[in-house]
C-alpha cells in the first residue's frame, strides 16, 4: 500500500509502524481468544474457528474502523501538523487494514489446524451454563503447580478475573457510588491540563550546538580571532563529550558590509548514550561559563533539524511603528522584559548595530538665506568626497577616467567636512558647517517591513521551561507595558504556530469523535449504545494528561496526535463489552448476569490487547534510539490514557449500561401503560 501511494521508508513512516506495532495484534488476540474458549468448551477445531470468528467479527471490524477513522481528519489538517503526520497516519492505517484481514482469515485457518487446548497455558474458561442458570467458571483442567512462565501468567489472569467478578458485582449494586467517584475523578484530573504546559514539537538531542561571538562593528579580525581562540580553548578542555568542532571567523552574510561580524564555533557531541548530560544542559553551562568574555556578545544555540525546518525562534515578538529611535527603545525594553522571564536564553533584538556614517542635516532657514538648496548641498558633498568624472583620456585604444575630488583629508574627520565650501548663487563661498549640522550616526543594518510598516523583532530561545507557560508569562508582563501611540506588538514564532496547530488538531479531534459515533451507530444499529461506548474517551484523556504530568512532558503536537489516536483505541474495550452483553441478553436469566458474563468472557482479551499496545509503545515512551525524543510524548500519552481508561471503563461502562437500560425499561413500561390505558378507555366507550 505504501508503494501504491508513493510513500517511502523515512523517519515518519517508520514511526507510524513503531507506534502501530502493538495494535496490529489486537484483532488477532480477540479472534484467537474466542476460538480458544470454544475449543475449551469441547467444540472441534474447525467448528470453534468458524463460530469463534463469527461471534467477534462485528466488534473486531468496528474496533479497527474506529482506529482508522481517527486518522482521517489529520490528513486534511493544514500547517506543520499535516507536514509531520500525513505519512505517519497513512502508514498506521495501512497496517491496521492488513491486520484486520489477517485476523479474520489467516488466524481462524491456523487455529483450525494448529491450535491445541493447552497451547495458551493454564487458564479457566468461562462457560455459559444456559438460560436461567447464570454462569459459572469451569476449569479446563486442574491447575498443576508449575514454574512455566505461561502457566504462572495464566493463573495470575485467572485470579484477576475472579477479583474483577467481585468488583463488578459490587459496582452493579452501588451504581451511584461508582458514577459519583468517576465524575469526581474526571473533574479533579481536568486541572492537570493547565499544569502540563505546552510546546510545538519536542526538542531532540542531536548533540550539535553553535557558540556565536558577535563583536561591535569595526572590530579587527585579529581581535575577533583572539576572542574565538579563547572560546576554542574552553571547548577543547571544558566541554563534556566533544567529538569534533569547527571555527569560523568573519561574517559572509548579505549585510556584513565588509565587517568582521564576529565568528562562531560549531560543536558536535558524542551520542547521548555516551555522555551524562543533555545537549541543552551542556549549552546552558557553556553560556554561563563564557559570560565573562568582554568585547563580544556570546550566544549558544542548540541545533535541531525539526526546529530549523520550521524556521523562526520559540519566542518572537514583532514591534511595528515608524520611528526607529522609538522602536529601538521598545526593543531594548521588551528584551529586558523577556530576559526577566525564567527559562529564556539568547534574548536579542533584530536592530543590529549598522555601519557608521555621517549625517548632514541642513538648517533650511540659514541655507535659504544664502540661496543654497538641499540638492546643491548634497551634490557638493558628493563631488568633494567621492569625486566627479570630468573627462576621459584616450591613449593606445584605452580610456582612462579622470575624476576631480578634494584632498582626502577632508573626509578624515567631521571637522574637516565642515570646512568644505559651497558656491552660492551670488558667488559667495559658504562652508558646510555654516548651513548644516554634521554629526556621526549609524545606519540600520537592514530595514524590515511587514504590510508596509517598519518592524523589528525580539527573539528568545528556551531552556528548562515549556513554550506555553513562558509565552503566557511574557504576555502578562507585556500587557502591563505602556505602549506609545502608533506602535503595536504581536507574539509570533513557534508560539503562534503552536496555537494554530492546536486549534486545527482540536477540530480534527472533534471530527474524529463524530466519525467514531457514526461508525458505532451504524454497526450497533443504536443511537444510545455508542454514547456508552465513547464514555471511555474522557477517562483516556485523564490518563494521558496524568502521564504527561508525572513524566514532566509538555503537551505538544506529537502528544496531541496521541490523544486523537486514543479516541479510536480506548473504545475497543467498550465495544467488546457492549457487544457481548448484547449477545448474552438472550441467554442469561437477568441483565446483570449478562453483564457479569460479558466481563468474564472479555476480561482476558481486553487485558491482552491493552498490554500488547502498551508494551509495543514502551520503547517509544522511553525515547530509545537517535531522534526518539520526537515520538516520546505520543508513547507516554497513549500508554497513560489506555491503562487508565481500561481500569476505569471495565467497571464504569457496565454500570452506565445498566443505568441506561433501566431508564429505557421505565420509559417502555410507561409507554406500555399509556397504551393499555388507552385501549381500556376505548373499550369502555364502545361498551
Amino acid at each position: 500500500l505504501m508503494f501504491a501511494t508513493g510513500f517511502t521508508m523515512n523517519m515518519l513512516s517508520l514511526s507510524g509502524l513503531a507506534v502501530g506495532i502493538g495494535m496490529l495484534v489486537d484483532d488477532s488476540i480477540v479472534v484467537m481468544e474466542n476460538i480458544f474458549r470454544h475449543r475449551n468448551e469441547g467444540r472441534k477445531a474447525a467448528e470453534a474457528s468458524i463460530i469463534g470468528t463469527r461471534e467477534v467479527t462485528l466488534p473486531v471490524f468496528t474496533a479497527t474502523m474506529t482506529k482508522i477513522a481517527v486518522f482521517l481528519p489529520i490528513v486534511f489538517v493544514q500547517g506543520i501538523a499535516a507536514t509531520v503526520f500525513k505519512e505517519f497516519s497513512f502508514t498506521i492505517s495501512f497496517a491496521l487494514i492488513c491486520s484486520l484481514l489477517v485476523a479474520l482469515t489467516v488466524i481462524p485457518m491456523l487455529c483450525s489446524r494448529l491450535l491445541k487446548i493447552g497451547d495458551i497455558g493454564e487458564q479457566e474458561s468461562p462457560r455459559l451454563a444456559g438460560a436461567g442458570t447464570g454462569s459459572a467458571f469451569a476449569p479446563a483442567r486442574s491447575e498443576e503447580k508449575s514454574r512455566n512462565p505461561l502457566a504462572l501468567f495464566g493463573r495470575l489472569v485467572n485470579r484477576l478475573i475472579r477479583y474483577y467478578t467481585r468488583v463488578i458485582r459490587f459496582a452493579l449494586g452501588h451504581r451511584k457510588t461508582v458514577v459519583s467517584l468517576s465524575l469526581a475523578l474526571l473533574i479533579t484530573s481536568a486541572l492537570l491540563i493547565t499544569a502540563v504546559g505546552g510546546e510545538l514539537l519536542p526538542a531532540g538531542d542531536e548533540g550539535s550546538l553553535e557558540i556565536s561571538a558577535n563583536v561591535p562593528y569595526g572590530t579587527s579580525v585579529e581581535k575577533t580571532d583572539e576572542i574565538l581562540s579563547e572560546i576554542e580553548d574552553y571547548v577543547a578542555h571544558n566541554v563534556e563529550g566533544v567529538e569534533n568542532y569547527a571555527l569560523s571567523i568573519g561574517n559572509t552574510g548579505l549585510f556584513s558590509l565588509g565587517a568582521s561580524g564576529g565568528g562562531s564555533v560549531s560543536v558536535n557531541l558524542v551520542d547521548k548514550r555516551e555522555r551524562e548530560h543533555s545537549t541543552d544542559e551542556i549549552a546552558a553551562r557553556i553560556a554561563k561559563d563564557l559570560s565573562y568574555i568582554a568585547g563580544a556578545q556570546i550566544d549558544v544555540n542548540v541545533s535541531n533539524q525539526m526546529s530549523m525546518s520550521m524556521g523562526g525562534s520559540p519566542v518572537s515578538i514583532a514591534i511595528s511603528g515608524d520611528d526607529f529611535a522609538v522602536m529601538e527603545r521598545l526593543s531594548d525594553d521588551f528584551a529586558g522584559i523577556v530576559k526577566d522571564v525564567d527559562g529564556t536564553i539568547n534574548v536579542k533584538g533584530s536592530l543590529e548595530e549598522g555601519s557608521p556614517e555621517v549625517q548632514v542635516t541642513p538648517d533650511r532657514r540659514i541655507a535659504s538665506a544664502y540661496g543654497i538648496s538641499t540638492y546643491q548641498l548634497a551634490q557638493t558633498l558628493n563631488a568633494a568626497l567621492s569625486g566627479v568624472r570630468s573627462t576621459g583620456l584616450h591613449a593606445d585604444g584605452r580610456e582612462t577616467r579622470i575624476v576631480i575630488a578634494l584632498n582626502g583629508a577632508y573626509g578624515e574627520s567631521i571637522e574637516n567636512m565642515k570646512q568644505i565650501s559651497i558656491l552660492s548663487p551670488t558667488g559667495q563661498l559658504v562652508k558646510v558647517g555654516d548651513v548644516a549640522e554634521v554629526k556621526p550616526a549609524n545606519s540600520p543594518a537592514q530595514i524590515e517591513r511587514n504590510n508596509q510598516v517598519r518592524t523589528v523583532h525580539v527573539t528568545a530561545d528556551l531552556n528548562g521551561r515549556d513554550l506555553q507557560s513562558v509565552t503566557q508569562e511574557i504576555e502578562t508582563k507585556l500587557d502591563a507595558y505602556d505602549m506609545p501611540d502608533g506602535y503595536a506588538y504581536s507574539i509570533g514564532g513557534e508560539a503562534e504556530e503552536m496555537q494554530q496547530s492546536f486549534a486545527d488538531l482540536g477540530y480534527a479531534l472533534l471530527l474524529s469523535l463524530l466519525i467514531i459515533y457514526m461508525i458505532l451507530a451504524s454497526l450497533f444499529e443504536s443511537l444510545i449504545q455508542p454514547f456508552i461506548i465513547m464514555l471511555a474517551i474522557p477517562f483516556a484523556l485523564t490518563g494521558a494528561f496524568l502521564g504527561l504530568f508525572l513524566t514532566g512532558t509538555p503537551l505538544s503536537l506529537v502528544a496531541f496526535i496521541g490523544i486523537i489516536m486514543l479516541s479510536g483505541i480506548v473504545v475497543n474495550n467498550s465495544i467488546l463489552l457492549i457487544d457481548f452483553i448484547n449477545q448474552n441478553r438472550s441467554i442469561c436469566a437477568t441483565r446483570d448476569e449478562a453483564i457479569i458474563n460479558a466481563g468474564r468472557f472479555r476480561f482476558r482479551p481486553i487485558l491482552m490487547t491493552a498490554l500488547t499496545t502498551c508494551l509495543g509503545l514502551l520503547p517509544l515512551a522511553l525515547g530509545l534510539g537517535s531522534g526518539g525524543e520526537l515520538i516520546t510524548p505520543m508513547g507516554i500519552t497513549v500508554i497513560g490514557g489506555l491503562l487508565f481508561s481500561t481500569v476505569i471503563t471495565l467497571v464504569l461502562i457496565p454500570v452506565i449500561y445498566s443505568i441506561i437500560d433501566d431508564f429505557r425499561e421505565k420509559n417502555r413500561a410507561k409507554r406500555e401503560a399509556r397504551r393499555t390505558a388507552k385501549r381500556l378507555a376505548v373499550g369502555q366507550i364502545e361498551r
